[in-house]
């Protein structure tokens, strides 16, 4: 067993059952083709589709708007839902709010405004039969924050009054990956259980939603776990009691209050005011932040390990155990048929019409190679020949037109200028368009007839194949005629000059602007250093007369040690010992003060004269800016005047040229007329009988060419096919039984088919 799918998995298993499709039992069979067929489109697709299911009532529309944020599917006590409508979730800025009609009848309606959505989905509709003419609907919005490839698909009620809901329904679960299941307030009834039975077979992941718990009973005891509490007791019981392997989830929620919370158009609930907090509080009660995160664990495992391709991998086994024992069943019946018939006498016929058909193979296609060449070139005379005709019809009509206006109606005719080139450009489209459907049927018809000429020569009934409609595009459109083209280049011109000066003004007034600008902020700091300046003044003025007068020099007095001479007997001593010591009081002068005086006064001054020399810096440094302004204003002055002047001096000539171009209109108004009735006569009729028929016989004749081609290779495909199908015949009617031993076989294929993939579940 694998824990999870890889693409390369998936790719062994697609070709796996492709391989198992075209076994002729199955080939044989329309029901088992529309059953792999589905099985295949849901291995192929990455878009995750979950279908919403419930009865009449049980609120889906309600809850596929709750998921949307608004109240787009209509809902009410009646029916409503006519028709499946898918809701697709756009990724990330793609946010548009449109849907597309798909029609019983194959015809596709795209982009349609989302206000318009009833009329095609409602049995109320006043436009359509719902039920009989469209076949599905797809919603184009943004449903979840996540940029997840996921289809929610609104299925008809399974108990719904109009036709083939059931079956609608039943066939959209089959082709889904998972189901939400909606239950009314009552909870699961009996036709709710047998259709769970039976949808378990192709579901393996059911999300139950236990809808309307907003309307529960609390007075009388009931209670949103208790309620749910008895949905999953019965729920275990048929699974259990079915041995249904089934991943389910039970969740309780009021969709209208989700979606009462989320749509923004809704104002009041209960004739209260909703603000967001109050928005919020009723989105937390409704149970929808429950079903979003199921929903979003569903994405996840099946992003991580592809759930829904495990589910119809678990499907396509289901339907391969059935086959196999159908084909078990087959092969019991045909070998007693074989016995008591009579085949076995008429091998000996069967071998000579084999040898007939291989020796006259080669001649039988011959005669249908040479059809297909005769038939093709008669196609090309055809085409030509009426696109001869279909011009020549256009072009008498545009010379009846032009005859019917006046030869001075210059308006008429300007008028039928412009409106003819489109009207030629449409008749040709549309000439071309009904070729082009005359050739795909005639190619149609050549195709019949070789079915009929391929079963005439095999004995083998053929169906009939398309050759691809190819559309043409003629991308030709005739050029408007005009008079005084070259004026009014000129007048373009002259204009686009005067734009030139204009902007190259605006530029200058606005640098001048700038320039004022800078020199009022430069003015302002002048101010503000002027204002720096006088309070340093008096700040220093204030110190001085703080500091006060220069102190006098004082005197002071020391005690100072000196040597004197001892005198008398003392000189004798002088010479032994030296002068003696003797300590004396000595007068000085101290400058302390004054010099601590002179200091404090040079910083003053030194701290004035930096904010002065400051100030007269800014100064000089404005008085020289405003100087160049004033020479710059008297020449910005100047080159705006020569700007203006220039201007003007355009306008001037402008109005002339614009005079002389309606006085040359006038005088060439008659002639004009005369001479553009003729040239658009001849280049209609030049442009159709030349290029125009030429281009588009050349472009059918190499579409012909190809078609021819891509007929030839059907045609021998066909007749091969038939060839070896009827040759194959022959040698199983010669051989005998051969269908057992093909049925044999195919069991055999089948039963490998079922172990390979089992290895994946």
């Amino acid at each position: 067993m694998k824990n999870e799918l890889t693409n390369e998995d998936i790719s062994k298993i697609i070709n796996e059952l492709e391989k198992i499709k075209n076994i002729d039992f199955i080939l044989q069979n329309k029901s088992l083709q529309a059953n792999f067929d589905n099985v295949l489109k849901r291995l192929k697709t990455n878009t995750f589709k979950l279908a919403v299911v419930g009865e009449f009532s049980s609120g889906k529309s309600t809850f596929l708007n709750a998921l949307i944020g608004k109240d787009i599917l209509k809902h009410g006590a009646q029916e409503t839902t006519a028709t499946i409508t898918e809701i697709q979730n756009l990724s990330k800025g793609e946010r548009q709010e449109t849907f597309d009609v798909y029609y019983i009848d194959n015809k596709v309606e795209e982009d349609i405004p989302i206000d318009k959505l009833i009329e095609y989905t409602s049995t109320v509709s006043k436009i359509h039969n719902v039920a009989q003419e469209i076949k599905k609907v797809v919603i184009k919005t943004k449903m979840f924050d996540q940029n997840a490839d996921i289809c929610l698909i609104d299925t008809p009620g399974l108990n719904g009054i109009a036709d083939n809901h059931r079956e609608q329904t039943i066939e959209l679960i089959e082709n889904s990956h998972a189901c939400i299941y909606l239950m009314q307030v009552r909870g699961l009834g009996a036709s709710d259980v047998e259709f769970i039975k039976y949808i378990s077979k192709y579901q393996h992941n059911i999300i139950f939603v236990q809808n309307f718990i907003d309307e529960l009973r609390e007075l009388e005891g009931e209670t949103v776990e208790q309620k749910l509490k008895e949905q999953k007791k019965i729920l275990k019981e048929v699974f259990l009691k079915n041995k249904c392997d089934v991943n389910y989830s039970l969740v309780g929620m009021s969709a209208r209050k989700a979606l009462i919370a989320r749509d923004k158009t809704i104002r009041e609930y209960e004739d209260l005011s909703l603000d967001d907090a109050a928005r919020e509080t009723l989105l937390n009660e409704s149970g929808y932040h429950d079903v979003i995160e199921k929903i979003s664990k569903l994405i996840l495992e099946n992003e991580k390990g592809m759930i829904q391709k495990l589910d119809t991998i678990k499907v396509a086994i289901m339907l391969l155990k059935q086959l196999s024992l159908i084909l078990d069943d087959k092969k019991v019946l045909d070998e007693k048929e074989w016995e008591e018939s009579i085949e076995g006498r008429k091998q000996k016929n069967y071998q000579k019409l084999k040898e007939n058909l291989e020796k006259d193979k080669d001649k039988n296609w011959g005669n249908i190679d040479n059809y297909i060449e005769a038939e093709t070139a008669e196609l090309q005379k055809s085409i030509r020949k009426d696109l001869k005709r279909k011009f020549e019809s256009i072009i008498q009509e545009t010379q009846i037109n032009l005859s019917g206006i006046g030869g001075n109606d210059l308006e008429c005719l300007d008028a039928y200028m412009q409106v003819t080139p489109y009207k030629i450009y449409d008749n040709i489209k549309e000439s071309e368009k009904d070729t082009n459907s005359f050739m795909n049927k005639y190619f149609a018809g050549i195709l019949s007839d070789i079915t009929l000429r391929i079963q005439k020569y095999t004995g083998m009934s053929v169906k009939s194949q398309k050759v691809d409609q190819l559309e043409l595009s003629v991308n030709k459109k005739f050029d408007y005629l005009d008079i005084g083209s070259e004026e009014e280049k000129s007048i373009k011109r002259e204009q686009q000059q005067i734009n030139i000066e204009k902007d190259k003004l605006l530029k200058d007034q606005i640098e001048m602007e700038k320039t004022k600008s800078d020199l009022k902020k430069l003015a302002s700091d002048v101010e503000k250093e002027y204002t720096k300046t006088e309070k340093a003044k008096y700040y220093k003025e204030l110190m001085l007369e703080k500091l006060g007068e220069e102190p006098e020099v004082e005197w002071k007095t020391m005690q100072k040690t000196v040597y004197e001479d001892r005198g008398g007997l003392g000189t004798i001593l002088d010479a032994l010992f030296g002068p003696k010591e003797v300590q004396k009081t000595v007068g000085y002068k101290d400058f302390t003060k004054q010099n601590e005086w002179k200091e404090e006064k040079q910083k003053i001054d030194d701290e004035y004269a930096g904010q002065e020399n400051t100030y007269k810096k800014i100064k000089r440094t404005y008085e020289n800016k405003q100087q160049e302004f004033k020479e710059e204003i008297k020449s910005l002055e100047k080159v705006e005047n020569a700007r203006k002047k220039e201007i003007e001096q355009r306008i001037k000539k402008i109005e002339l040229i614009e005079e002389e171009l309606k006085n040359k209109r006038e005088k060439a108004k008659i002639e004009y007329i005369r001479n553009v009735k003729q040239m658009i006569k001849n280049n209609i009729t030049n442009y159709l009988n030349e290029e125009a028929y030429y281009t588009l016989c050349e472009e059918f004749e190499e579409i012909i060419k190809k078609n021819k081609v891509q007929v030839k290779k059907l045609a021998k495909n066909l007749f091969e096919v038939a060839f070896t199908s009827r040759v194959q015949e022959y040698e199983k009617m010669i051989s005998g039984n051969t269908n057992r031993l093909n049925m044999e076989q195919e069991s055999d294929t089948i039963r490998k088919s079922i172990r390979l993939l089992e290895r994946y579940v």
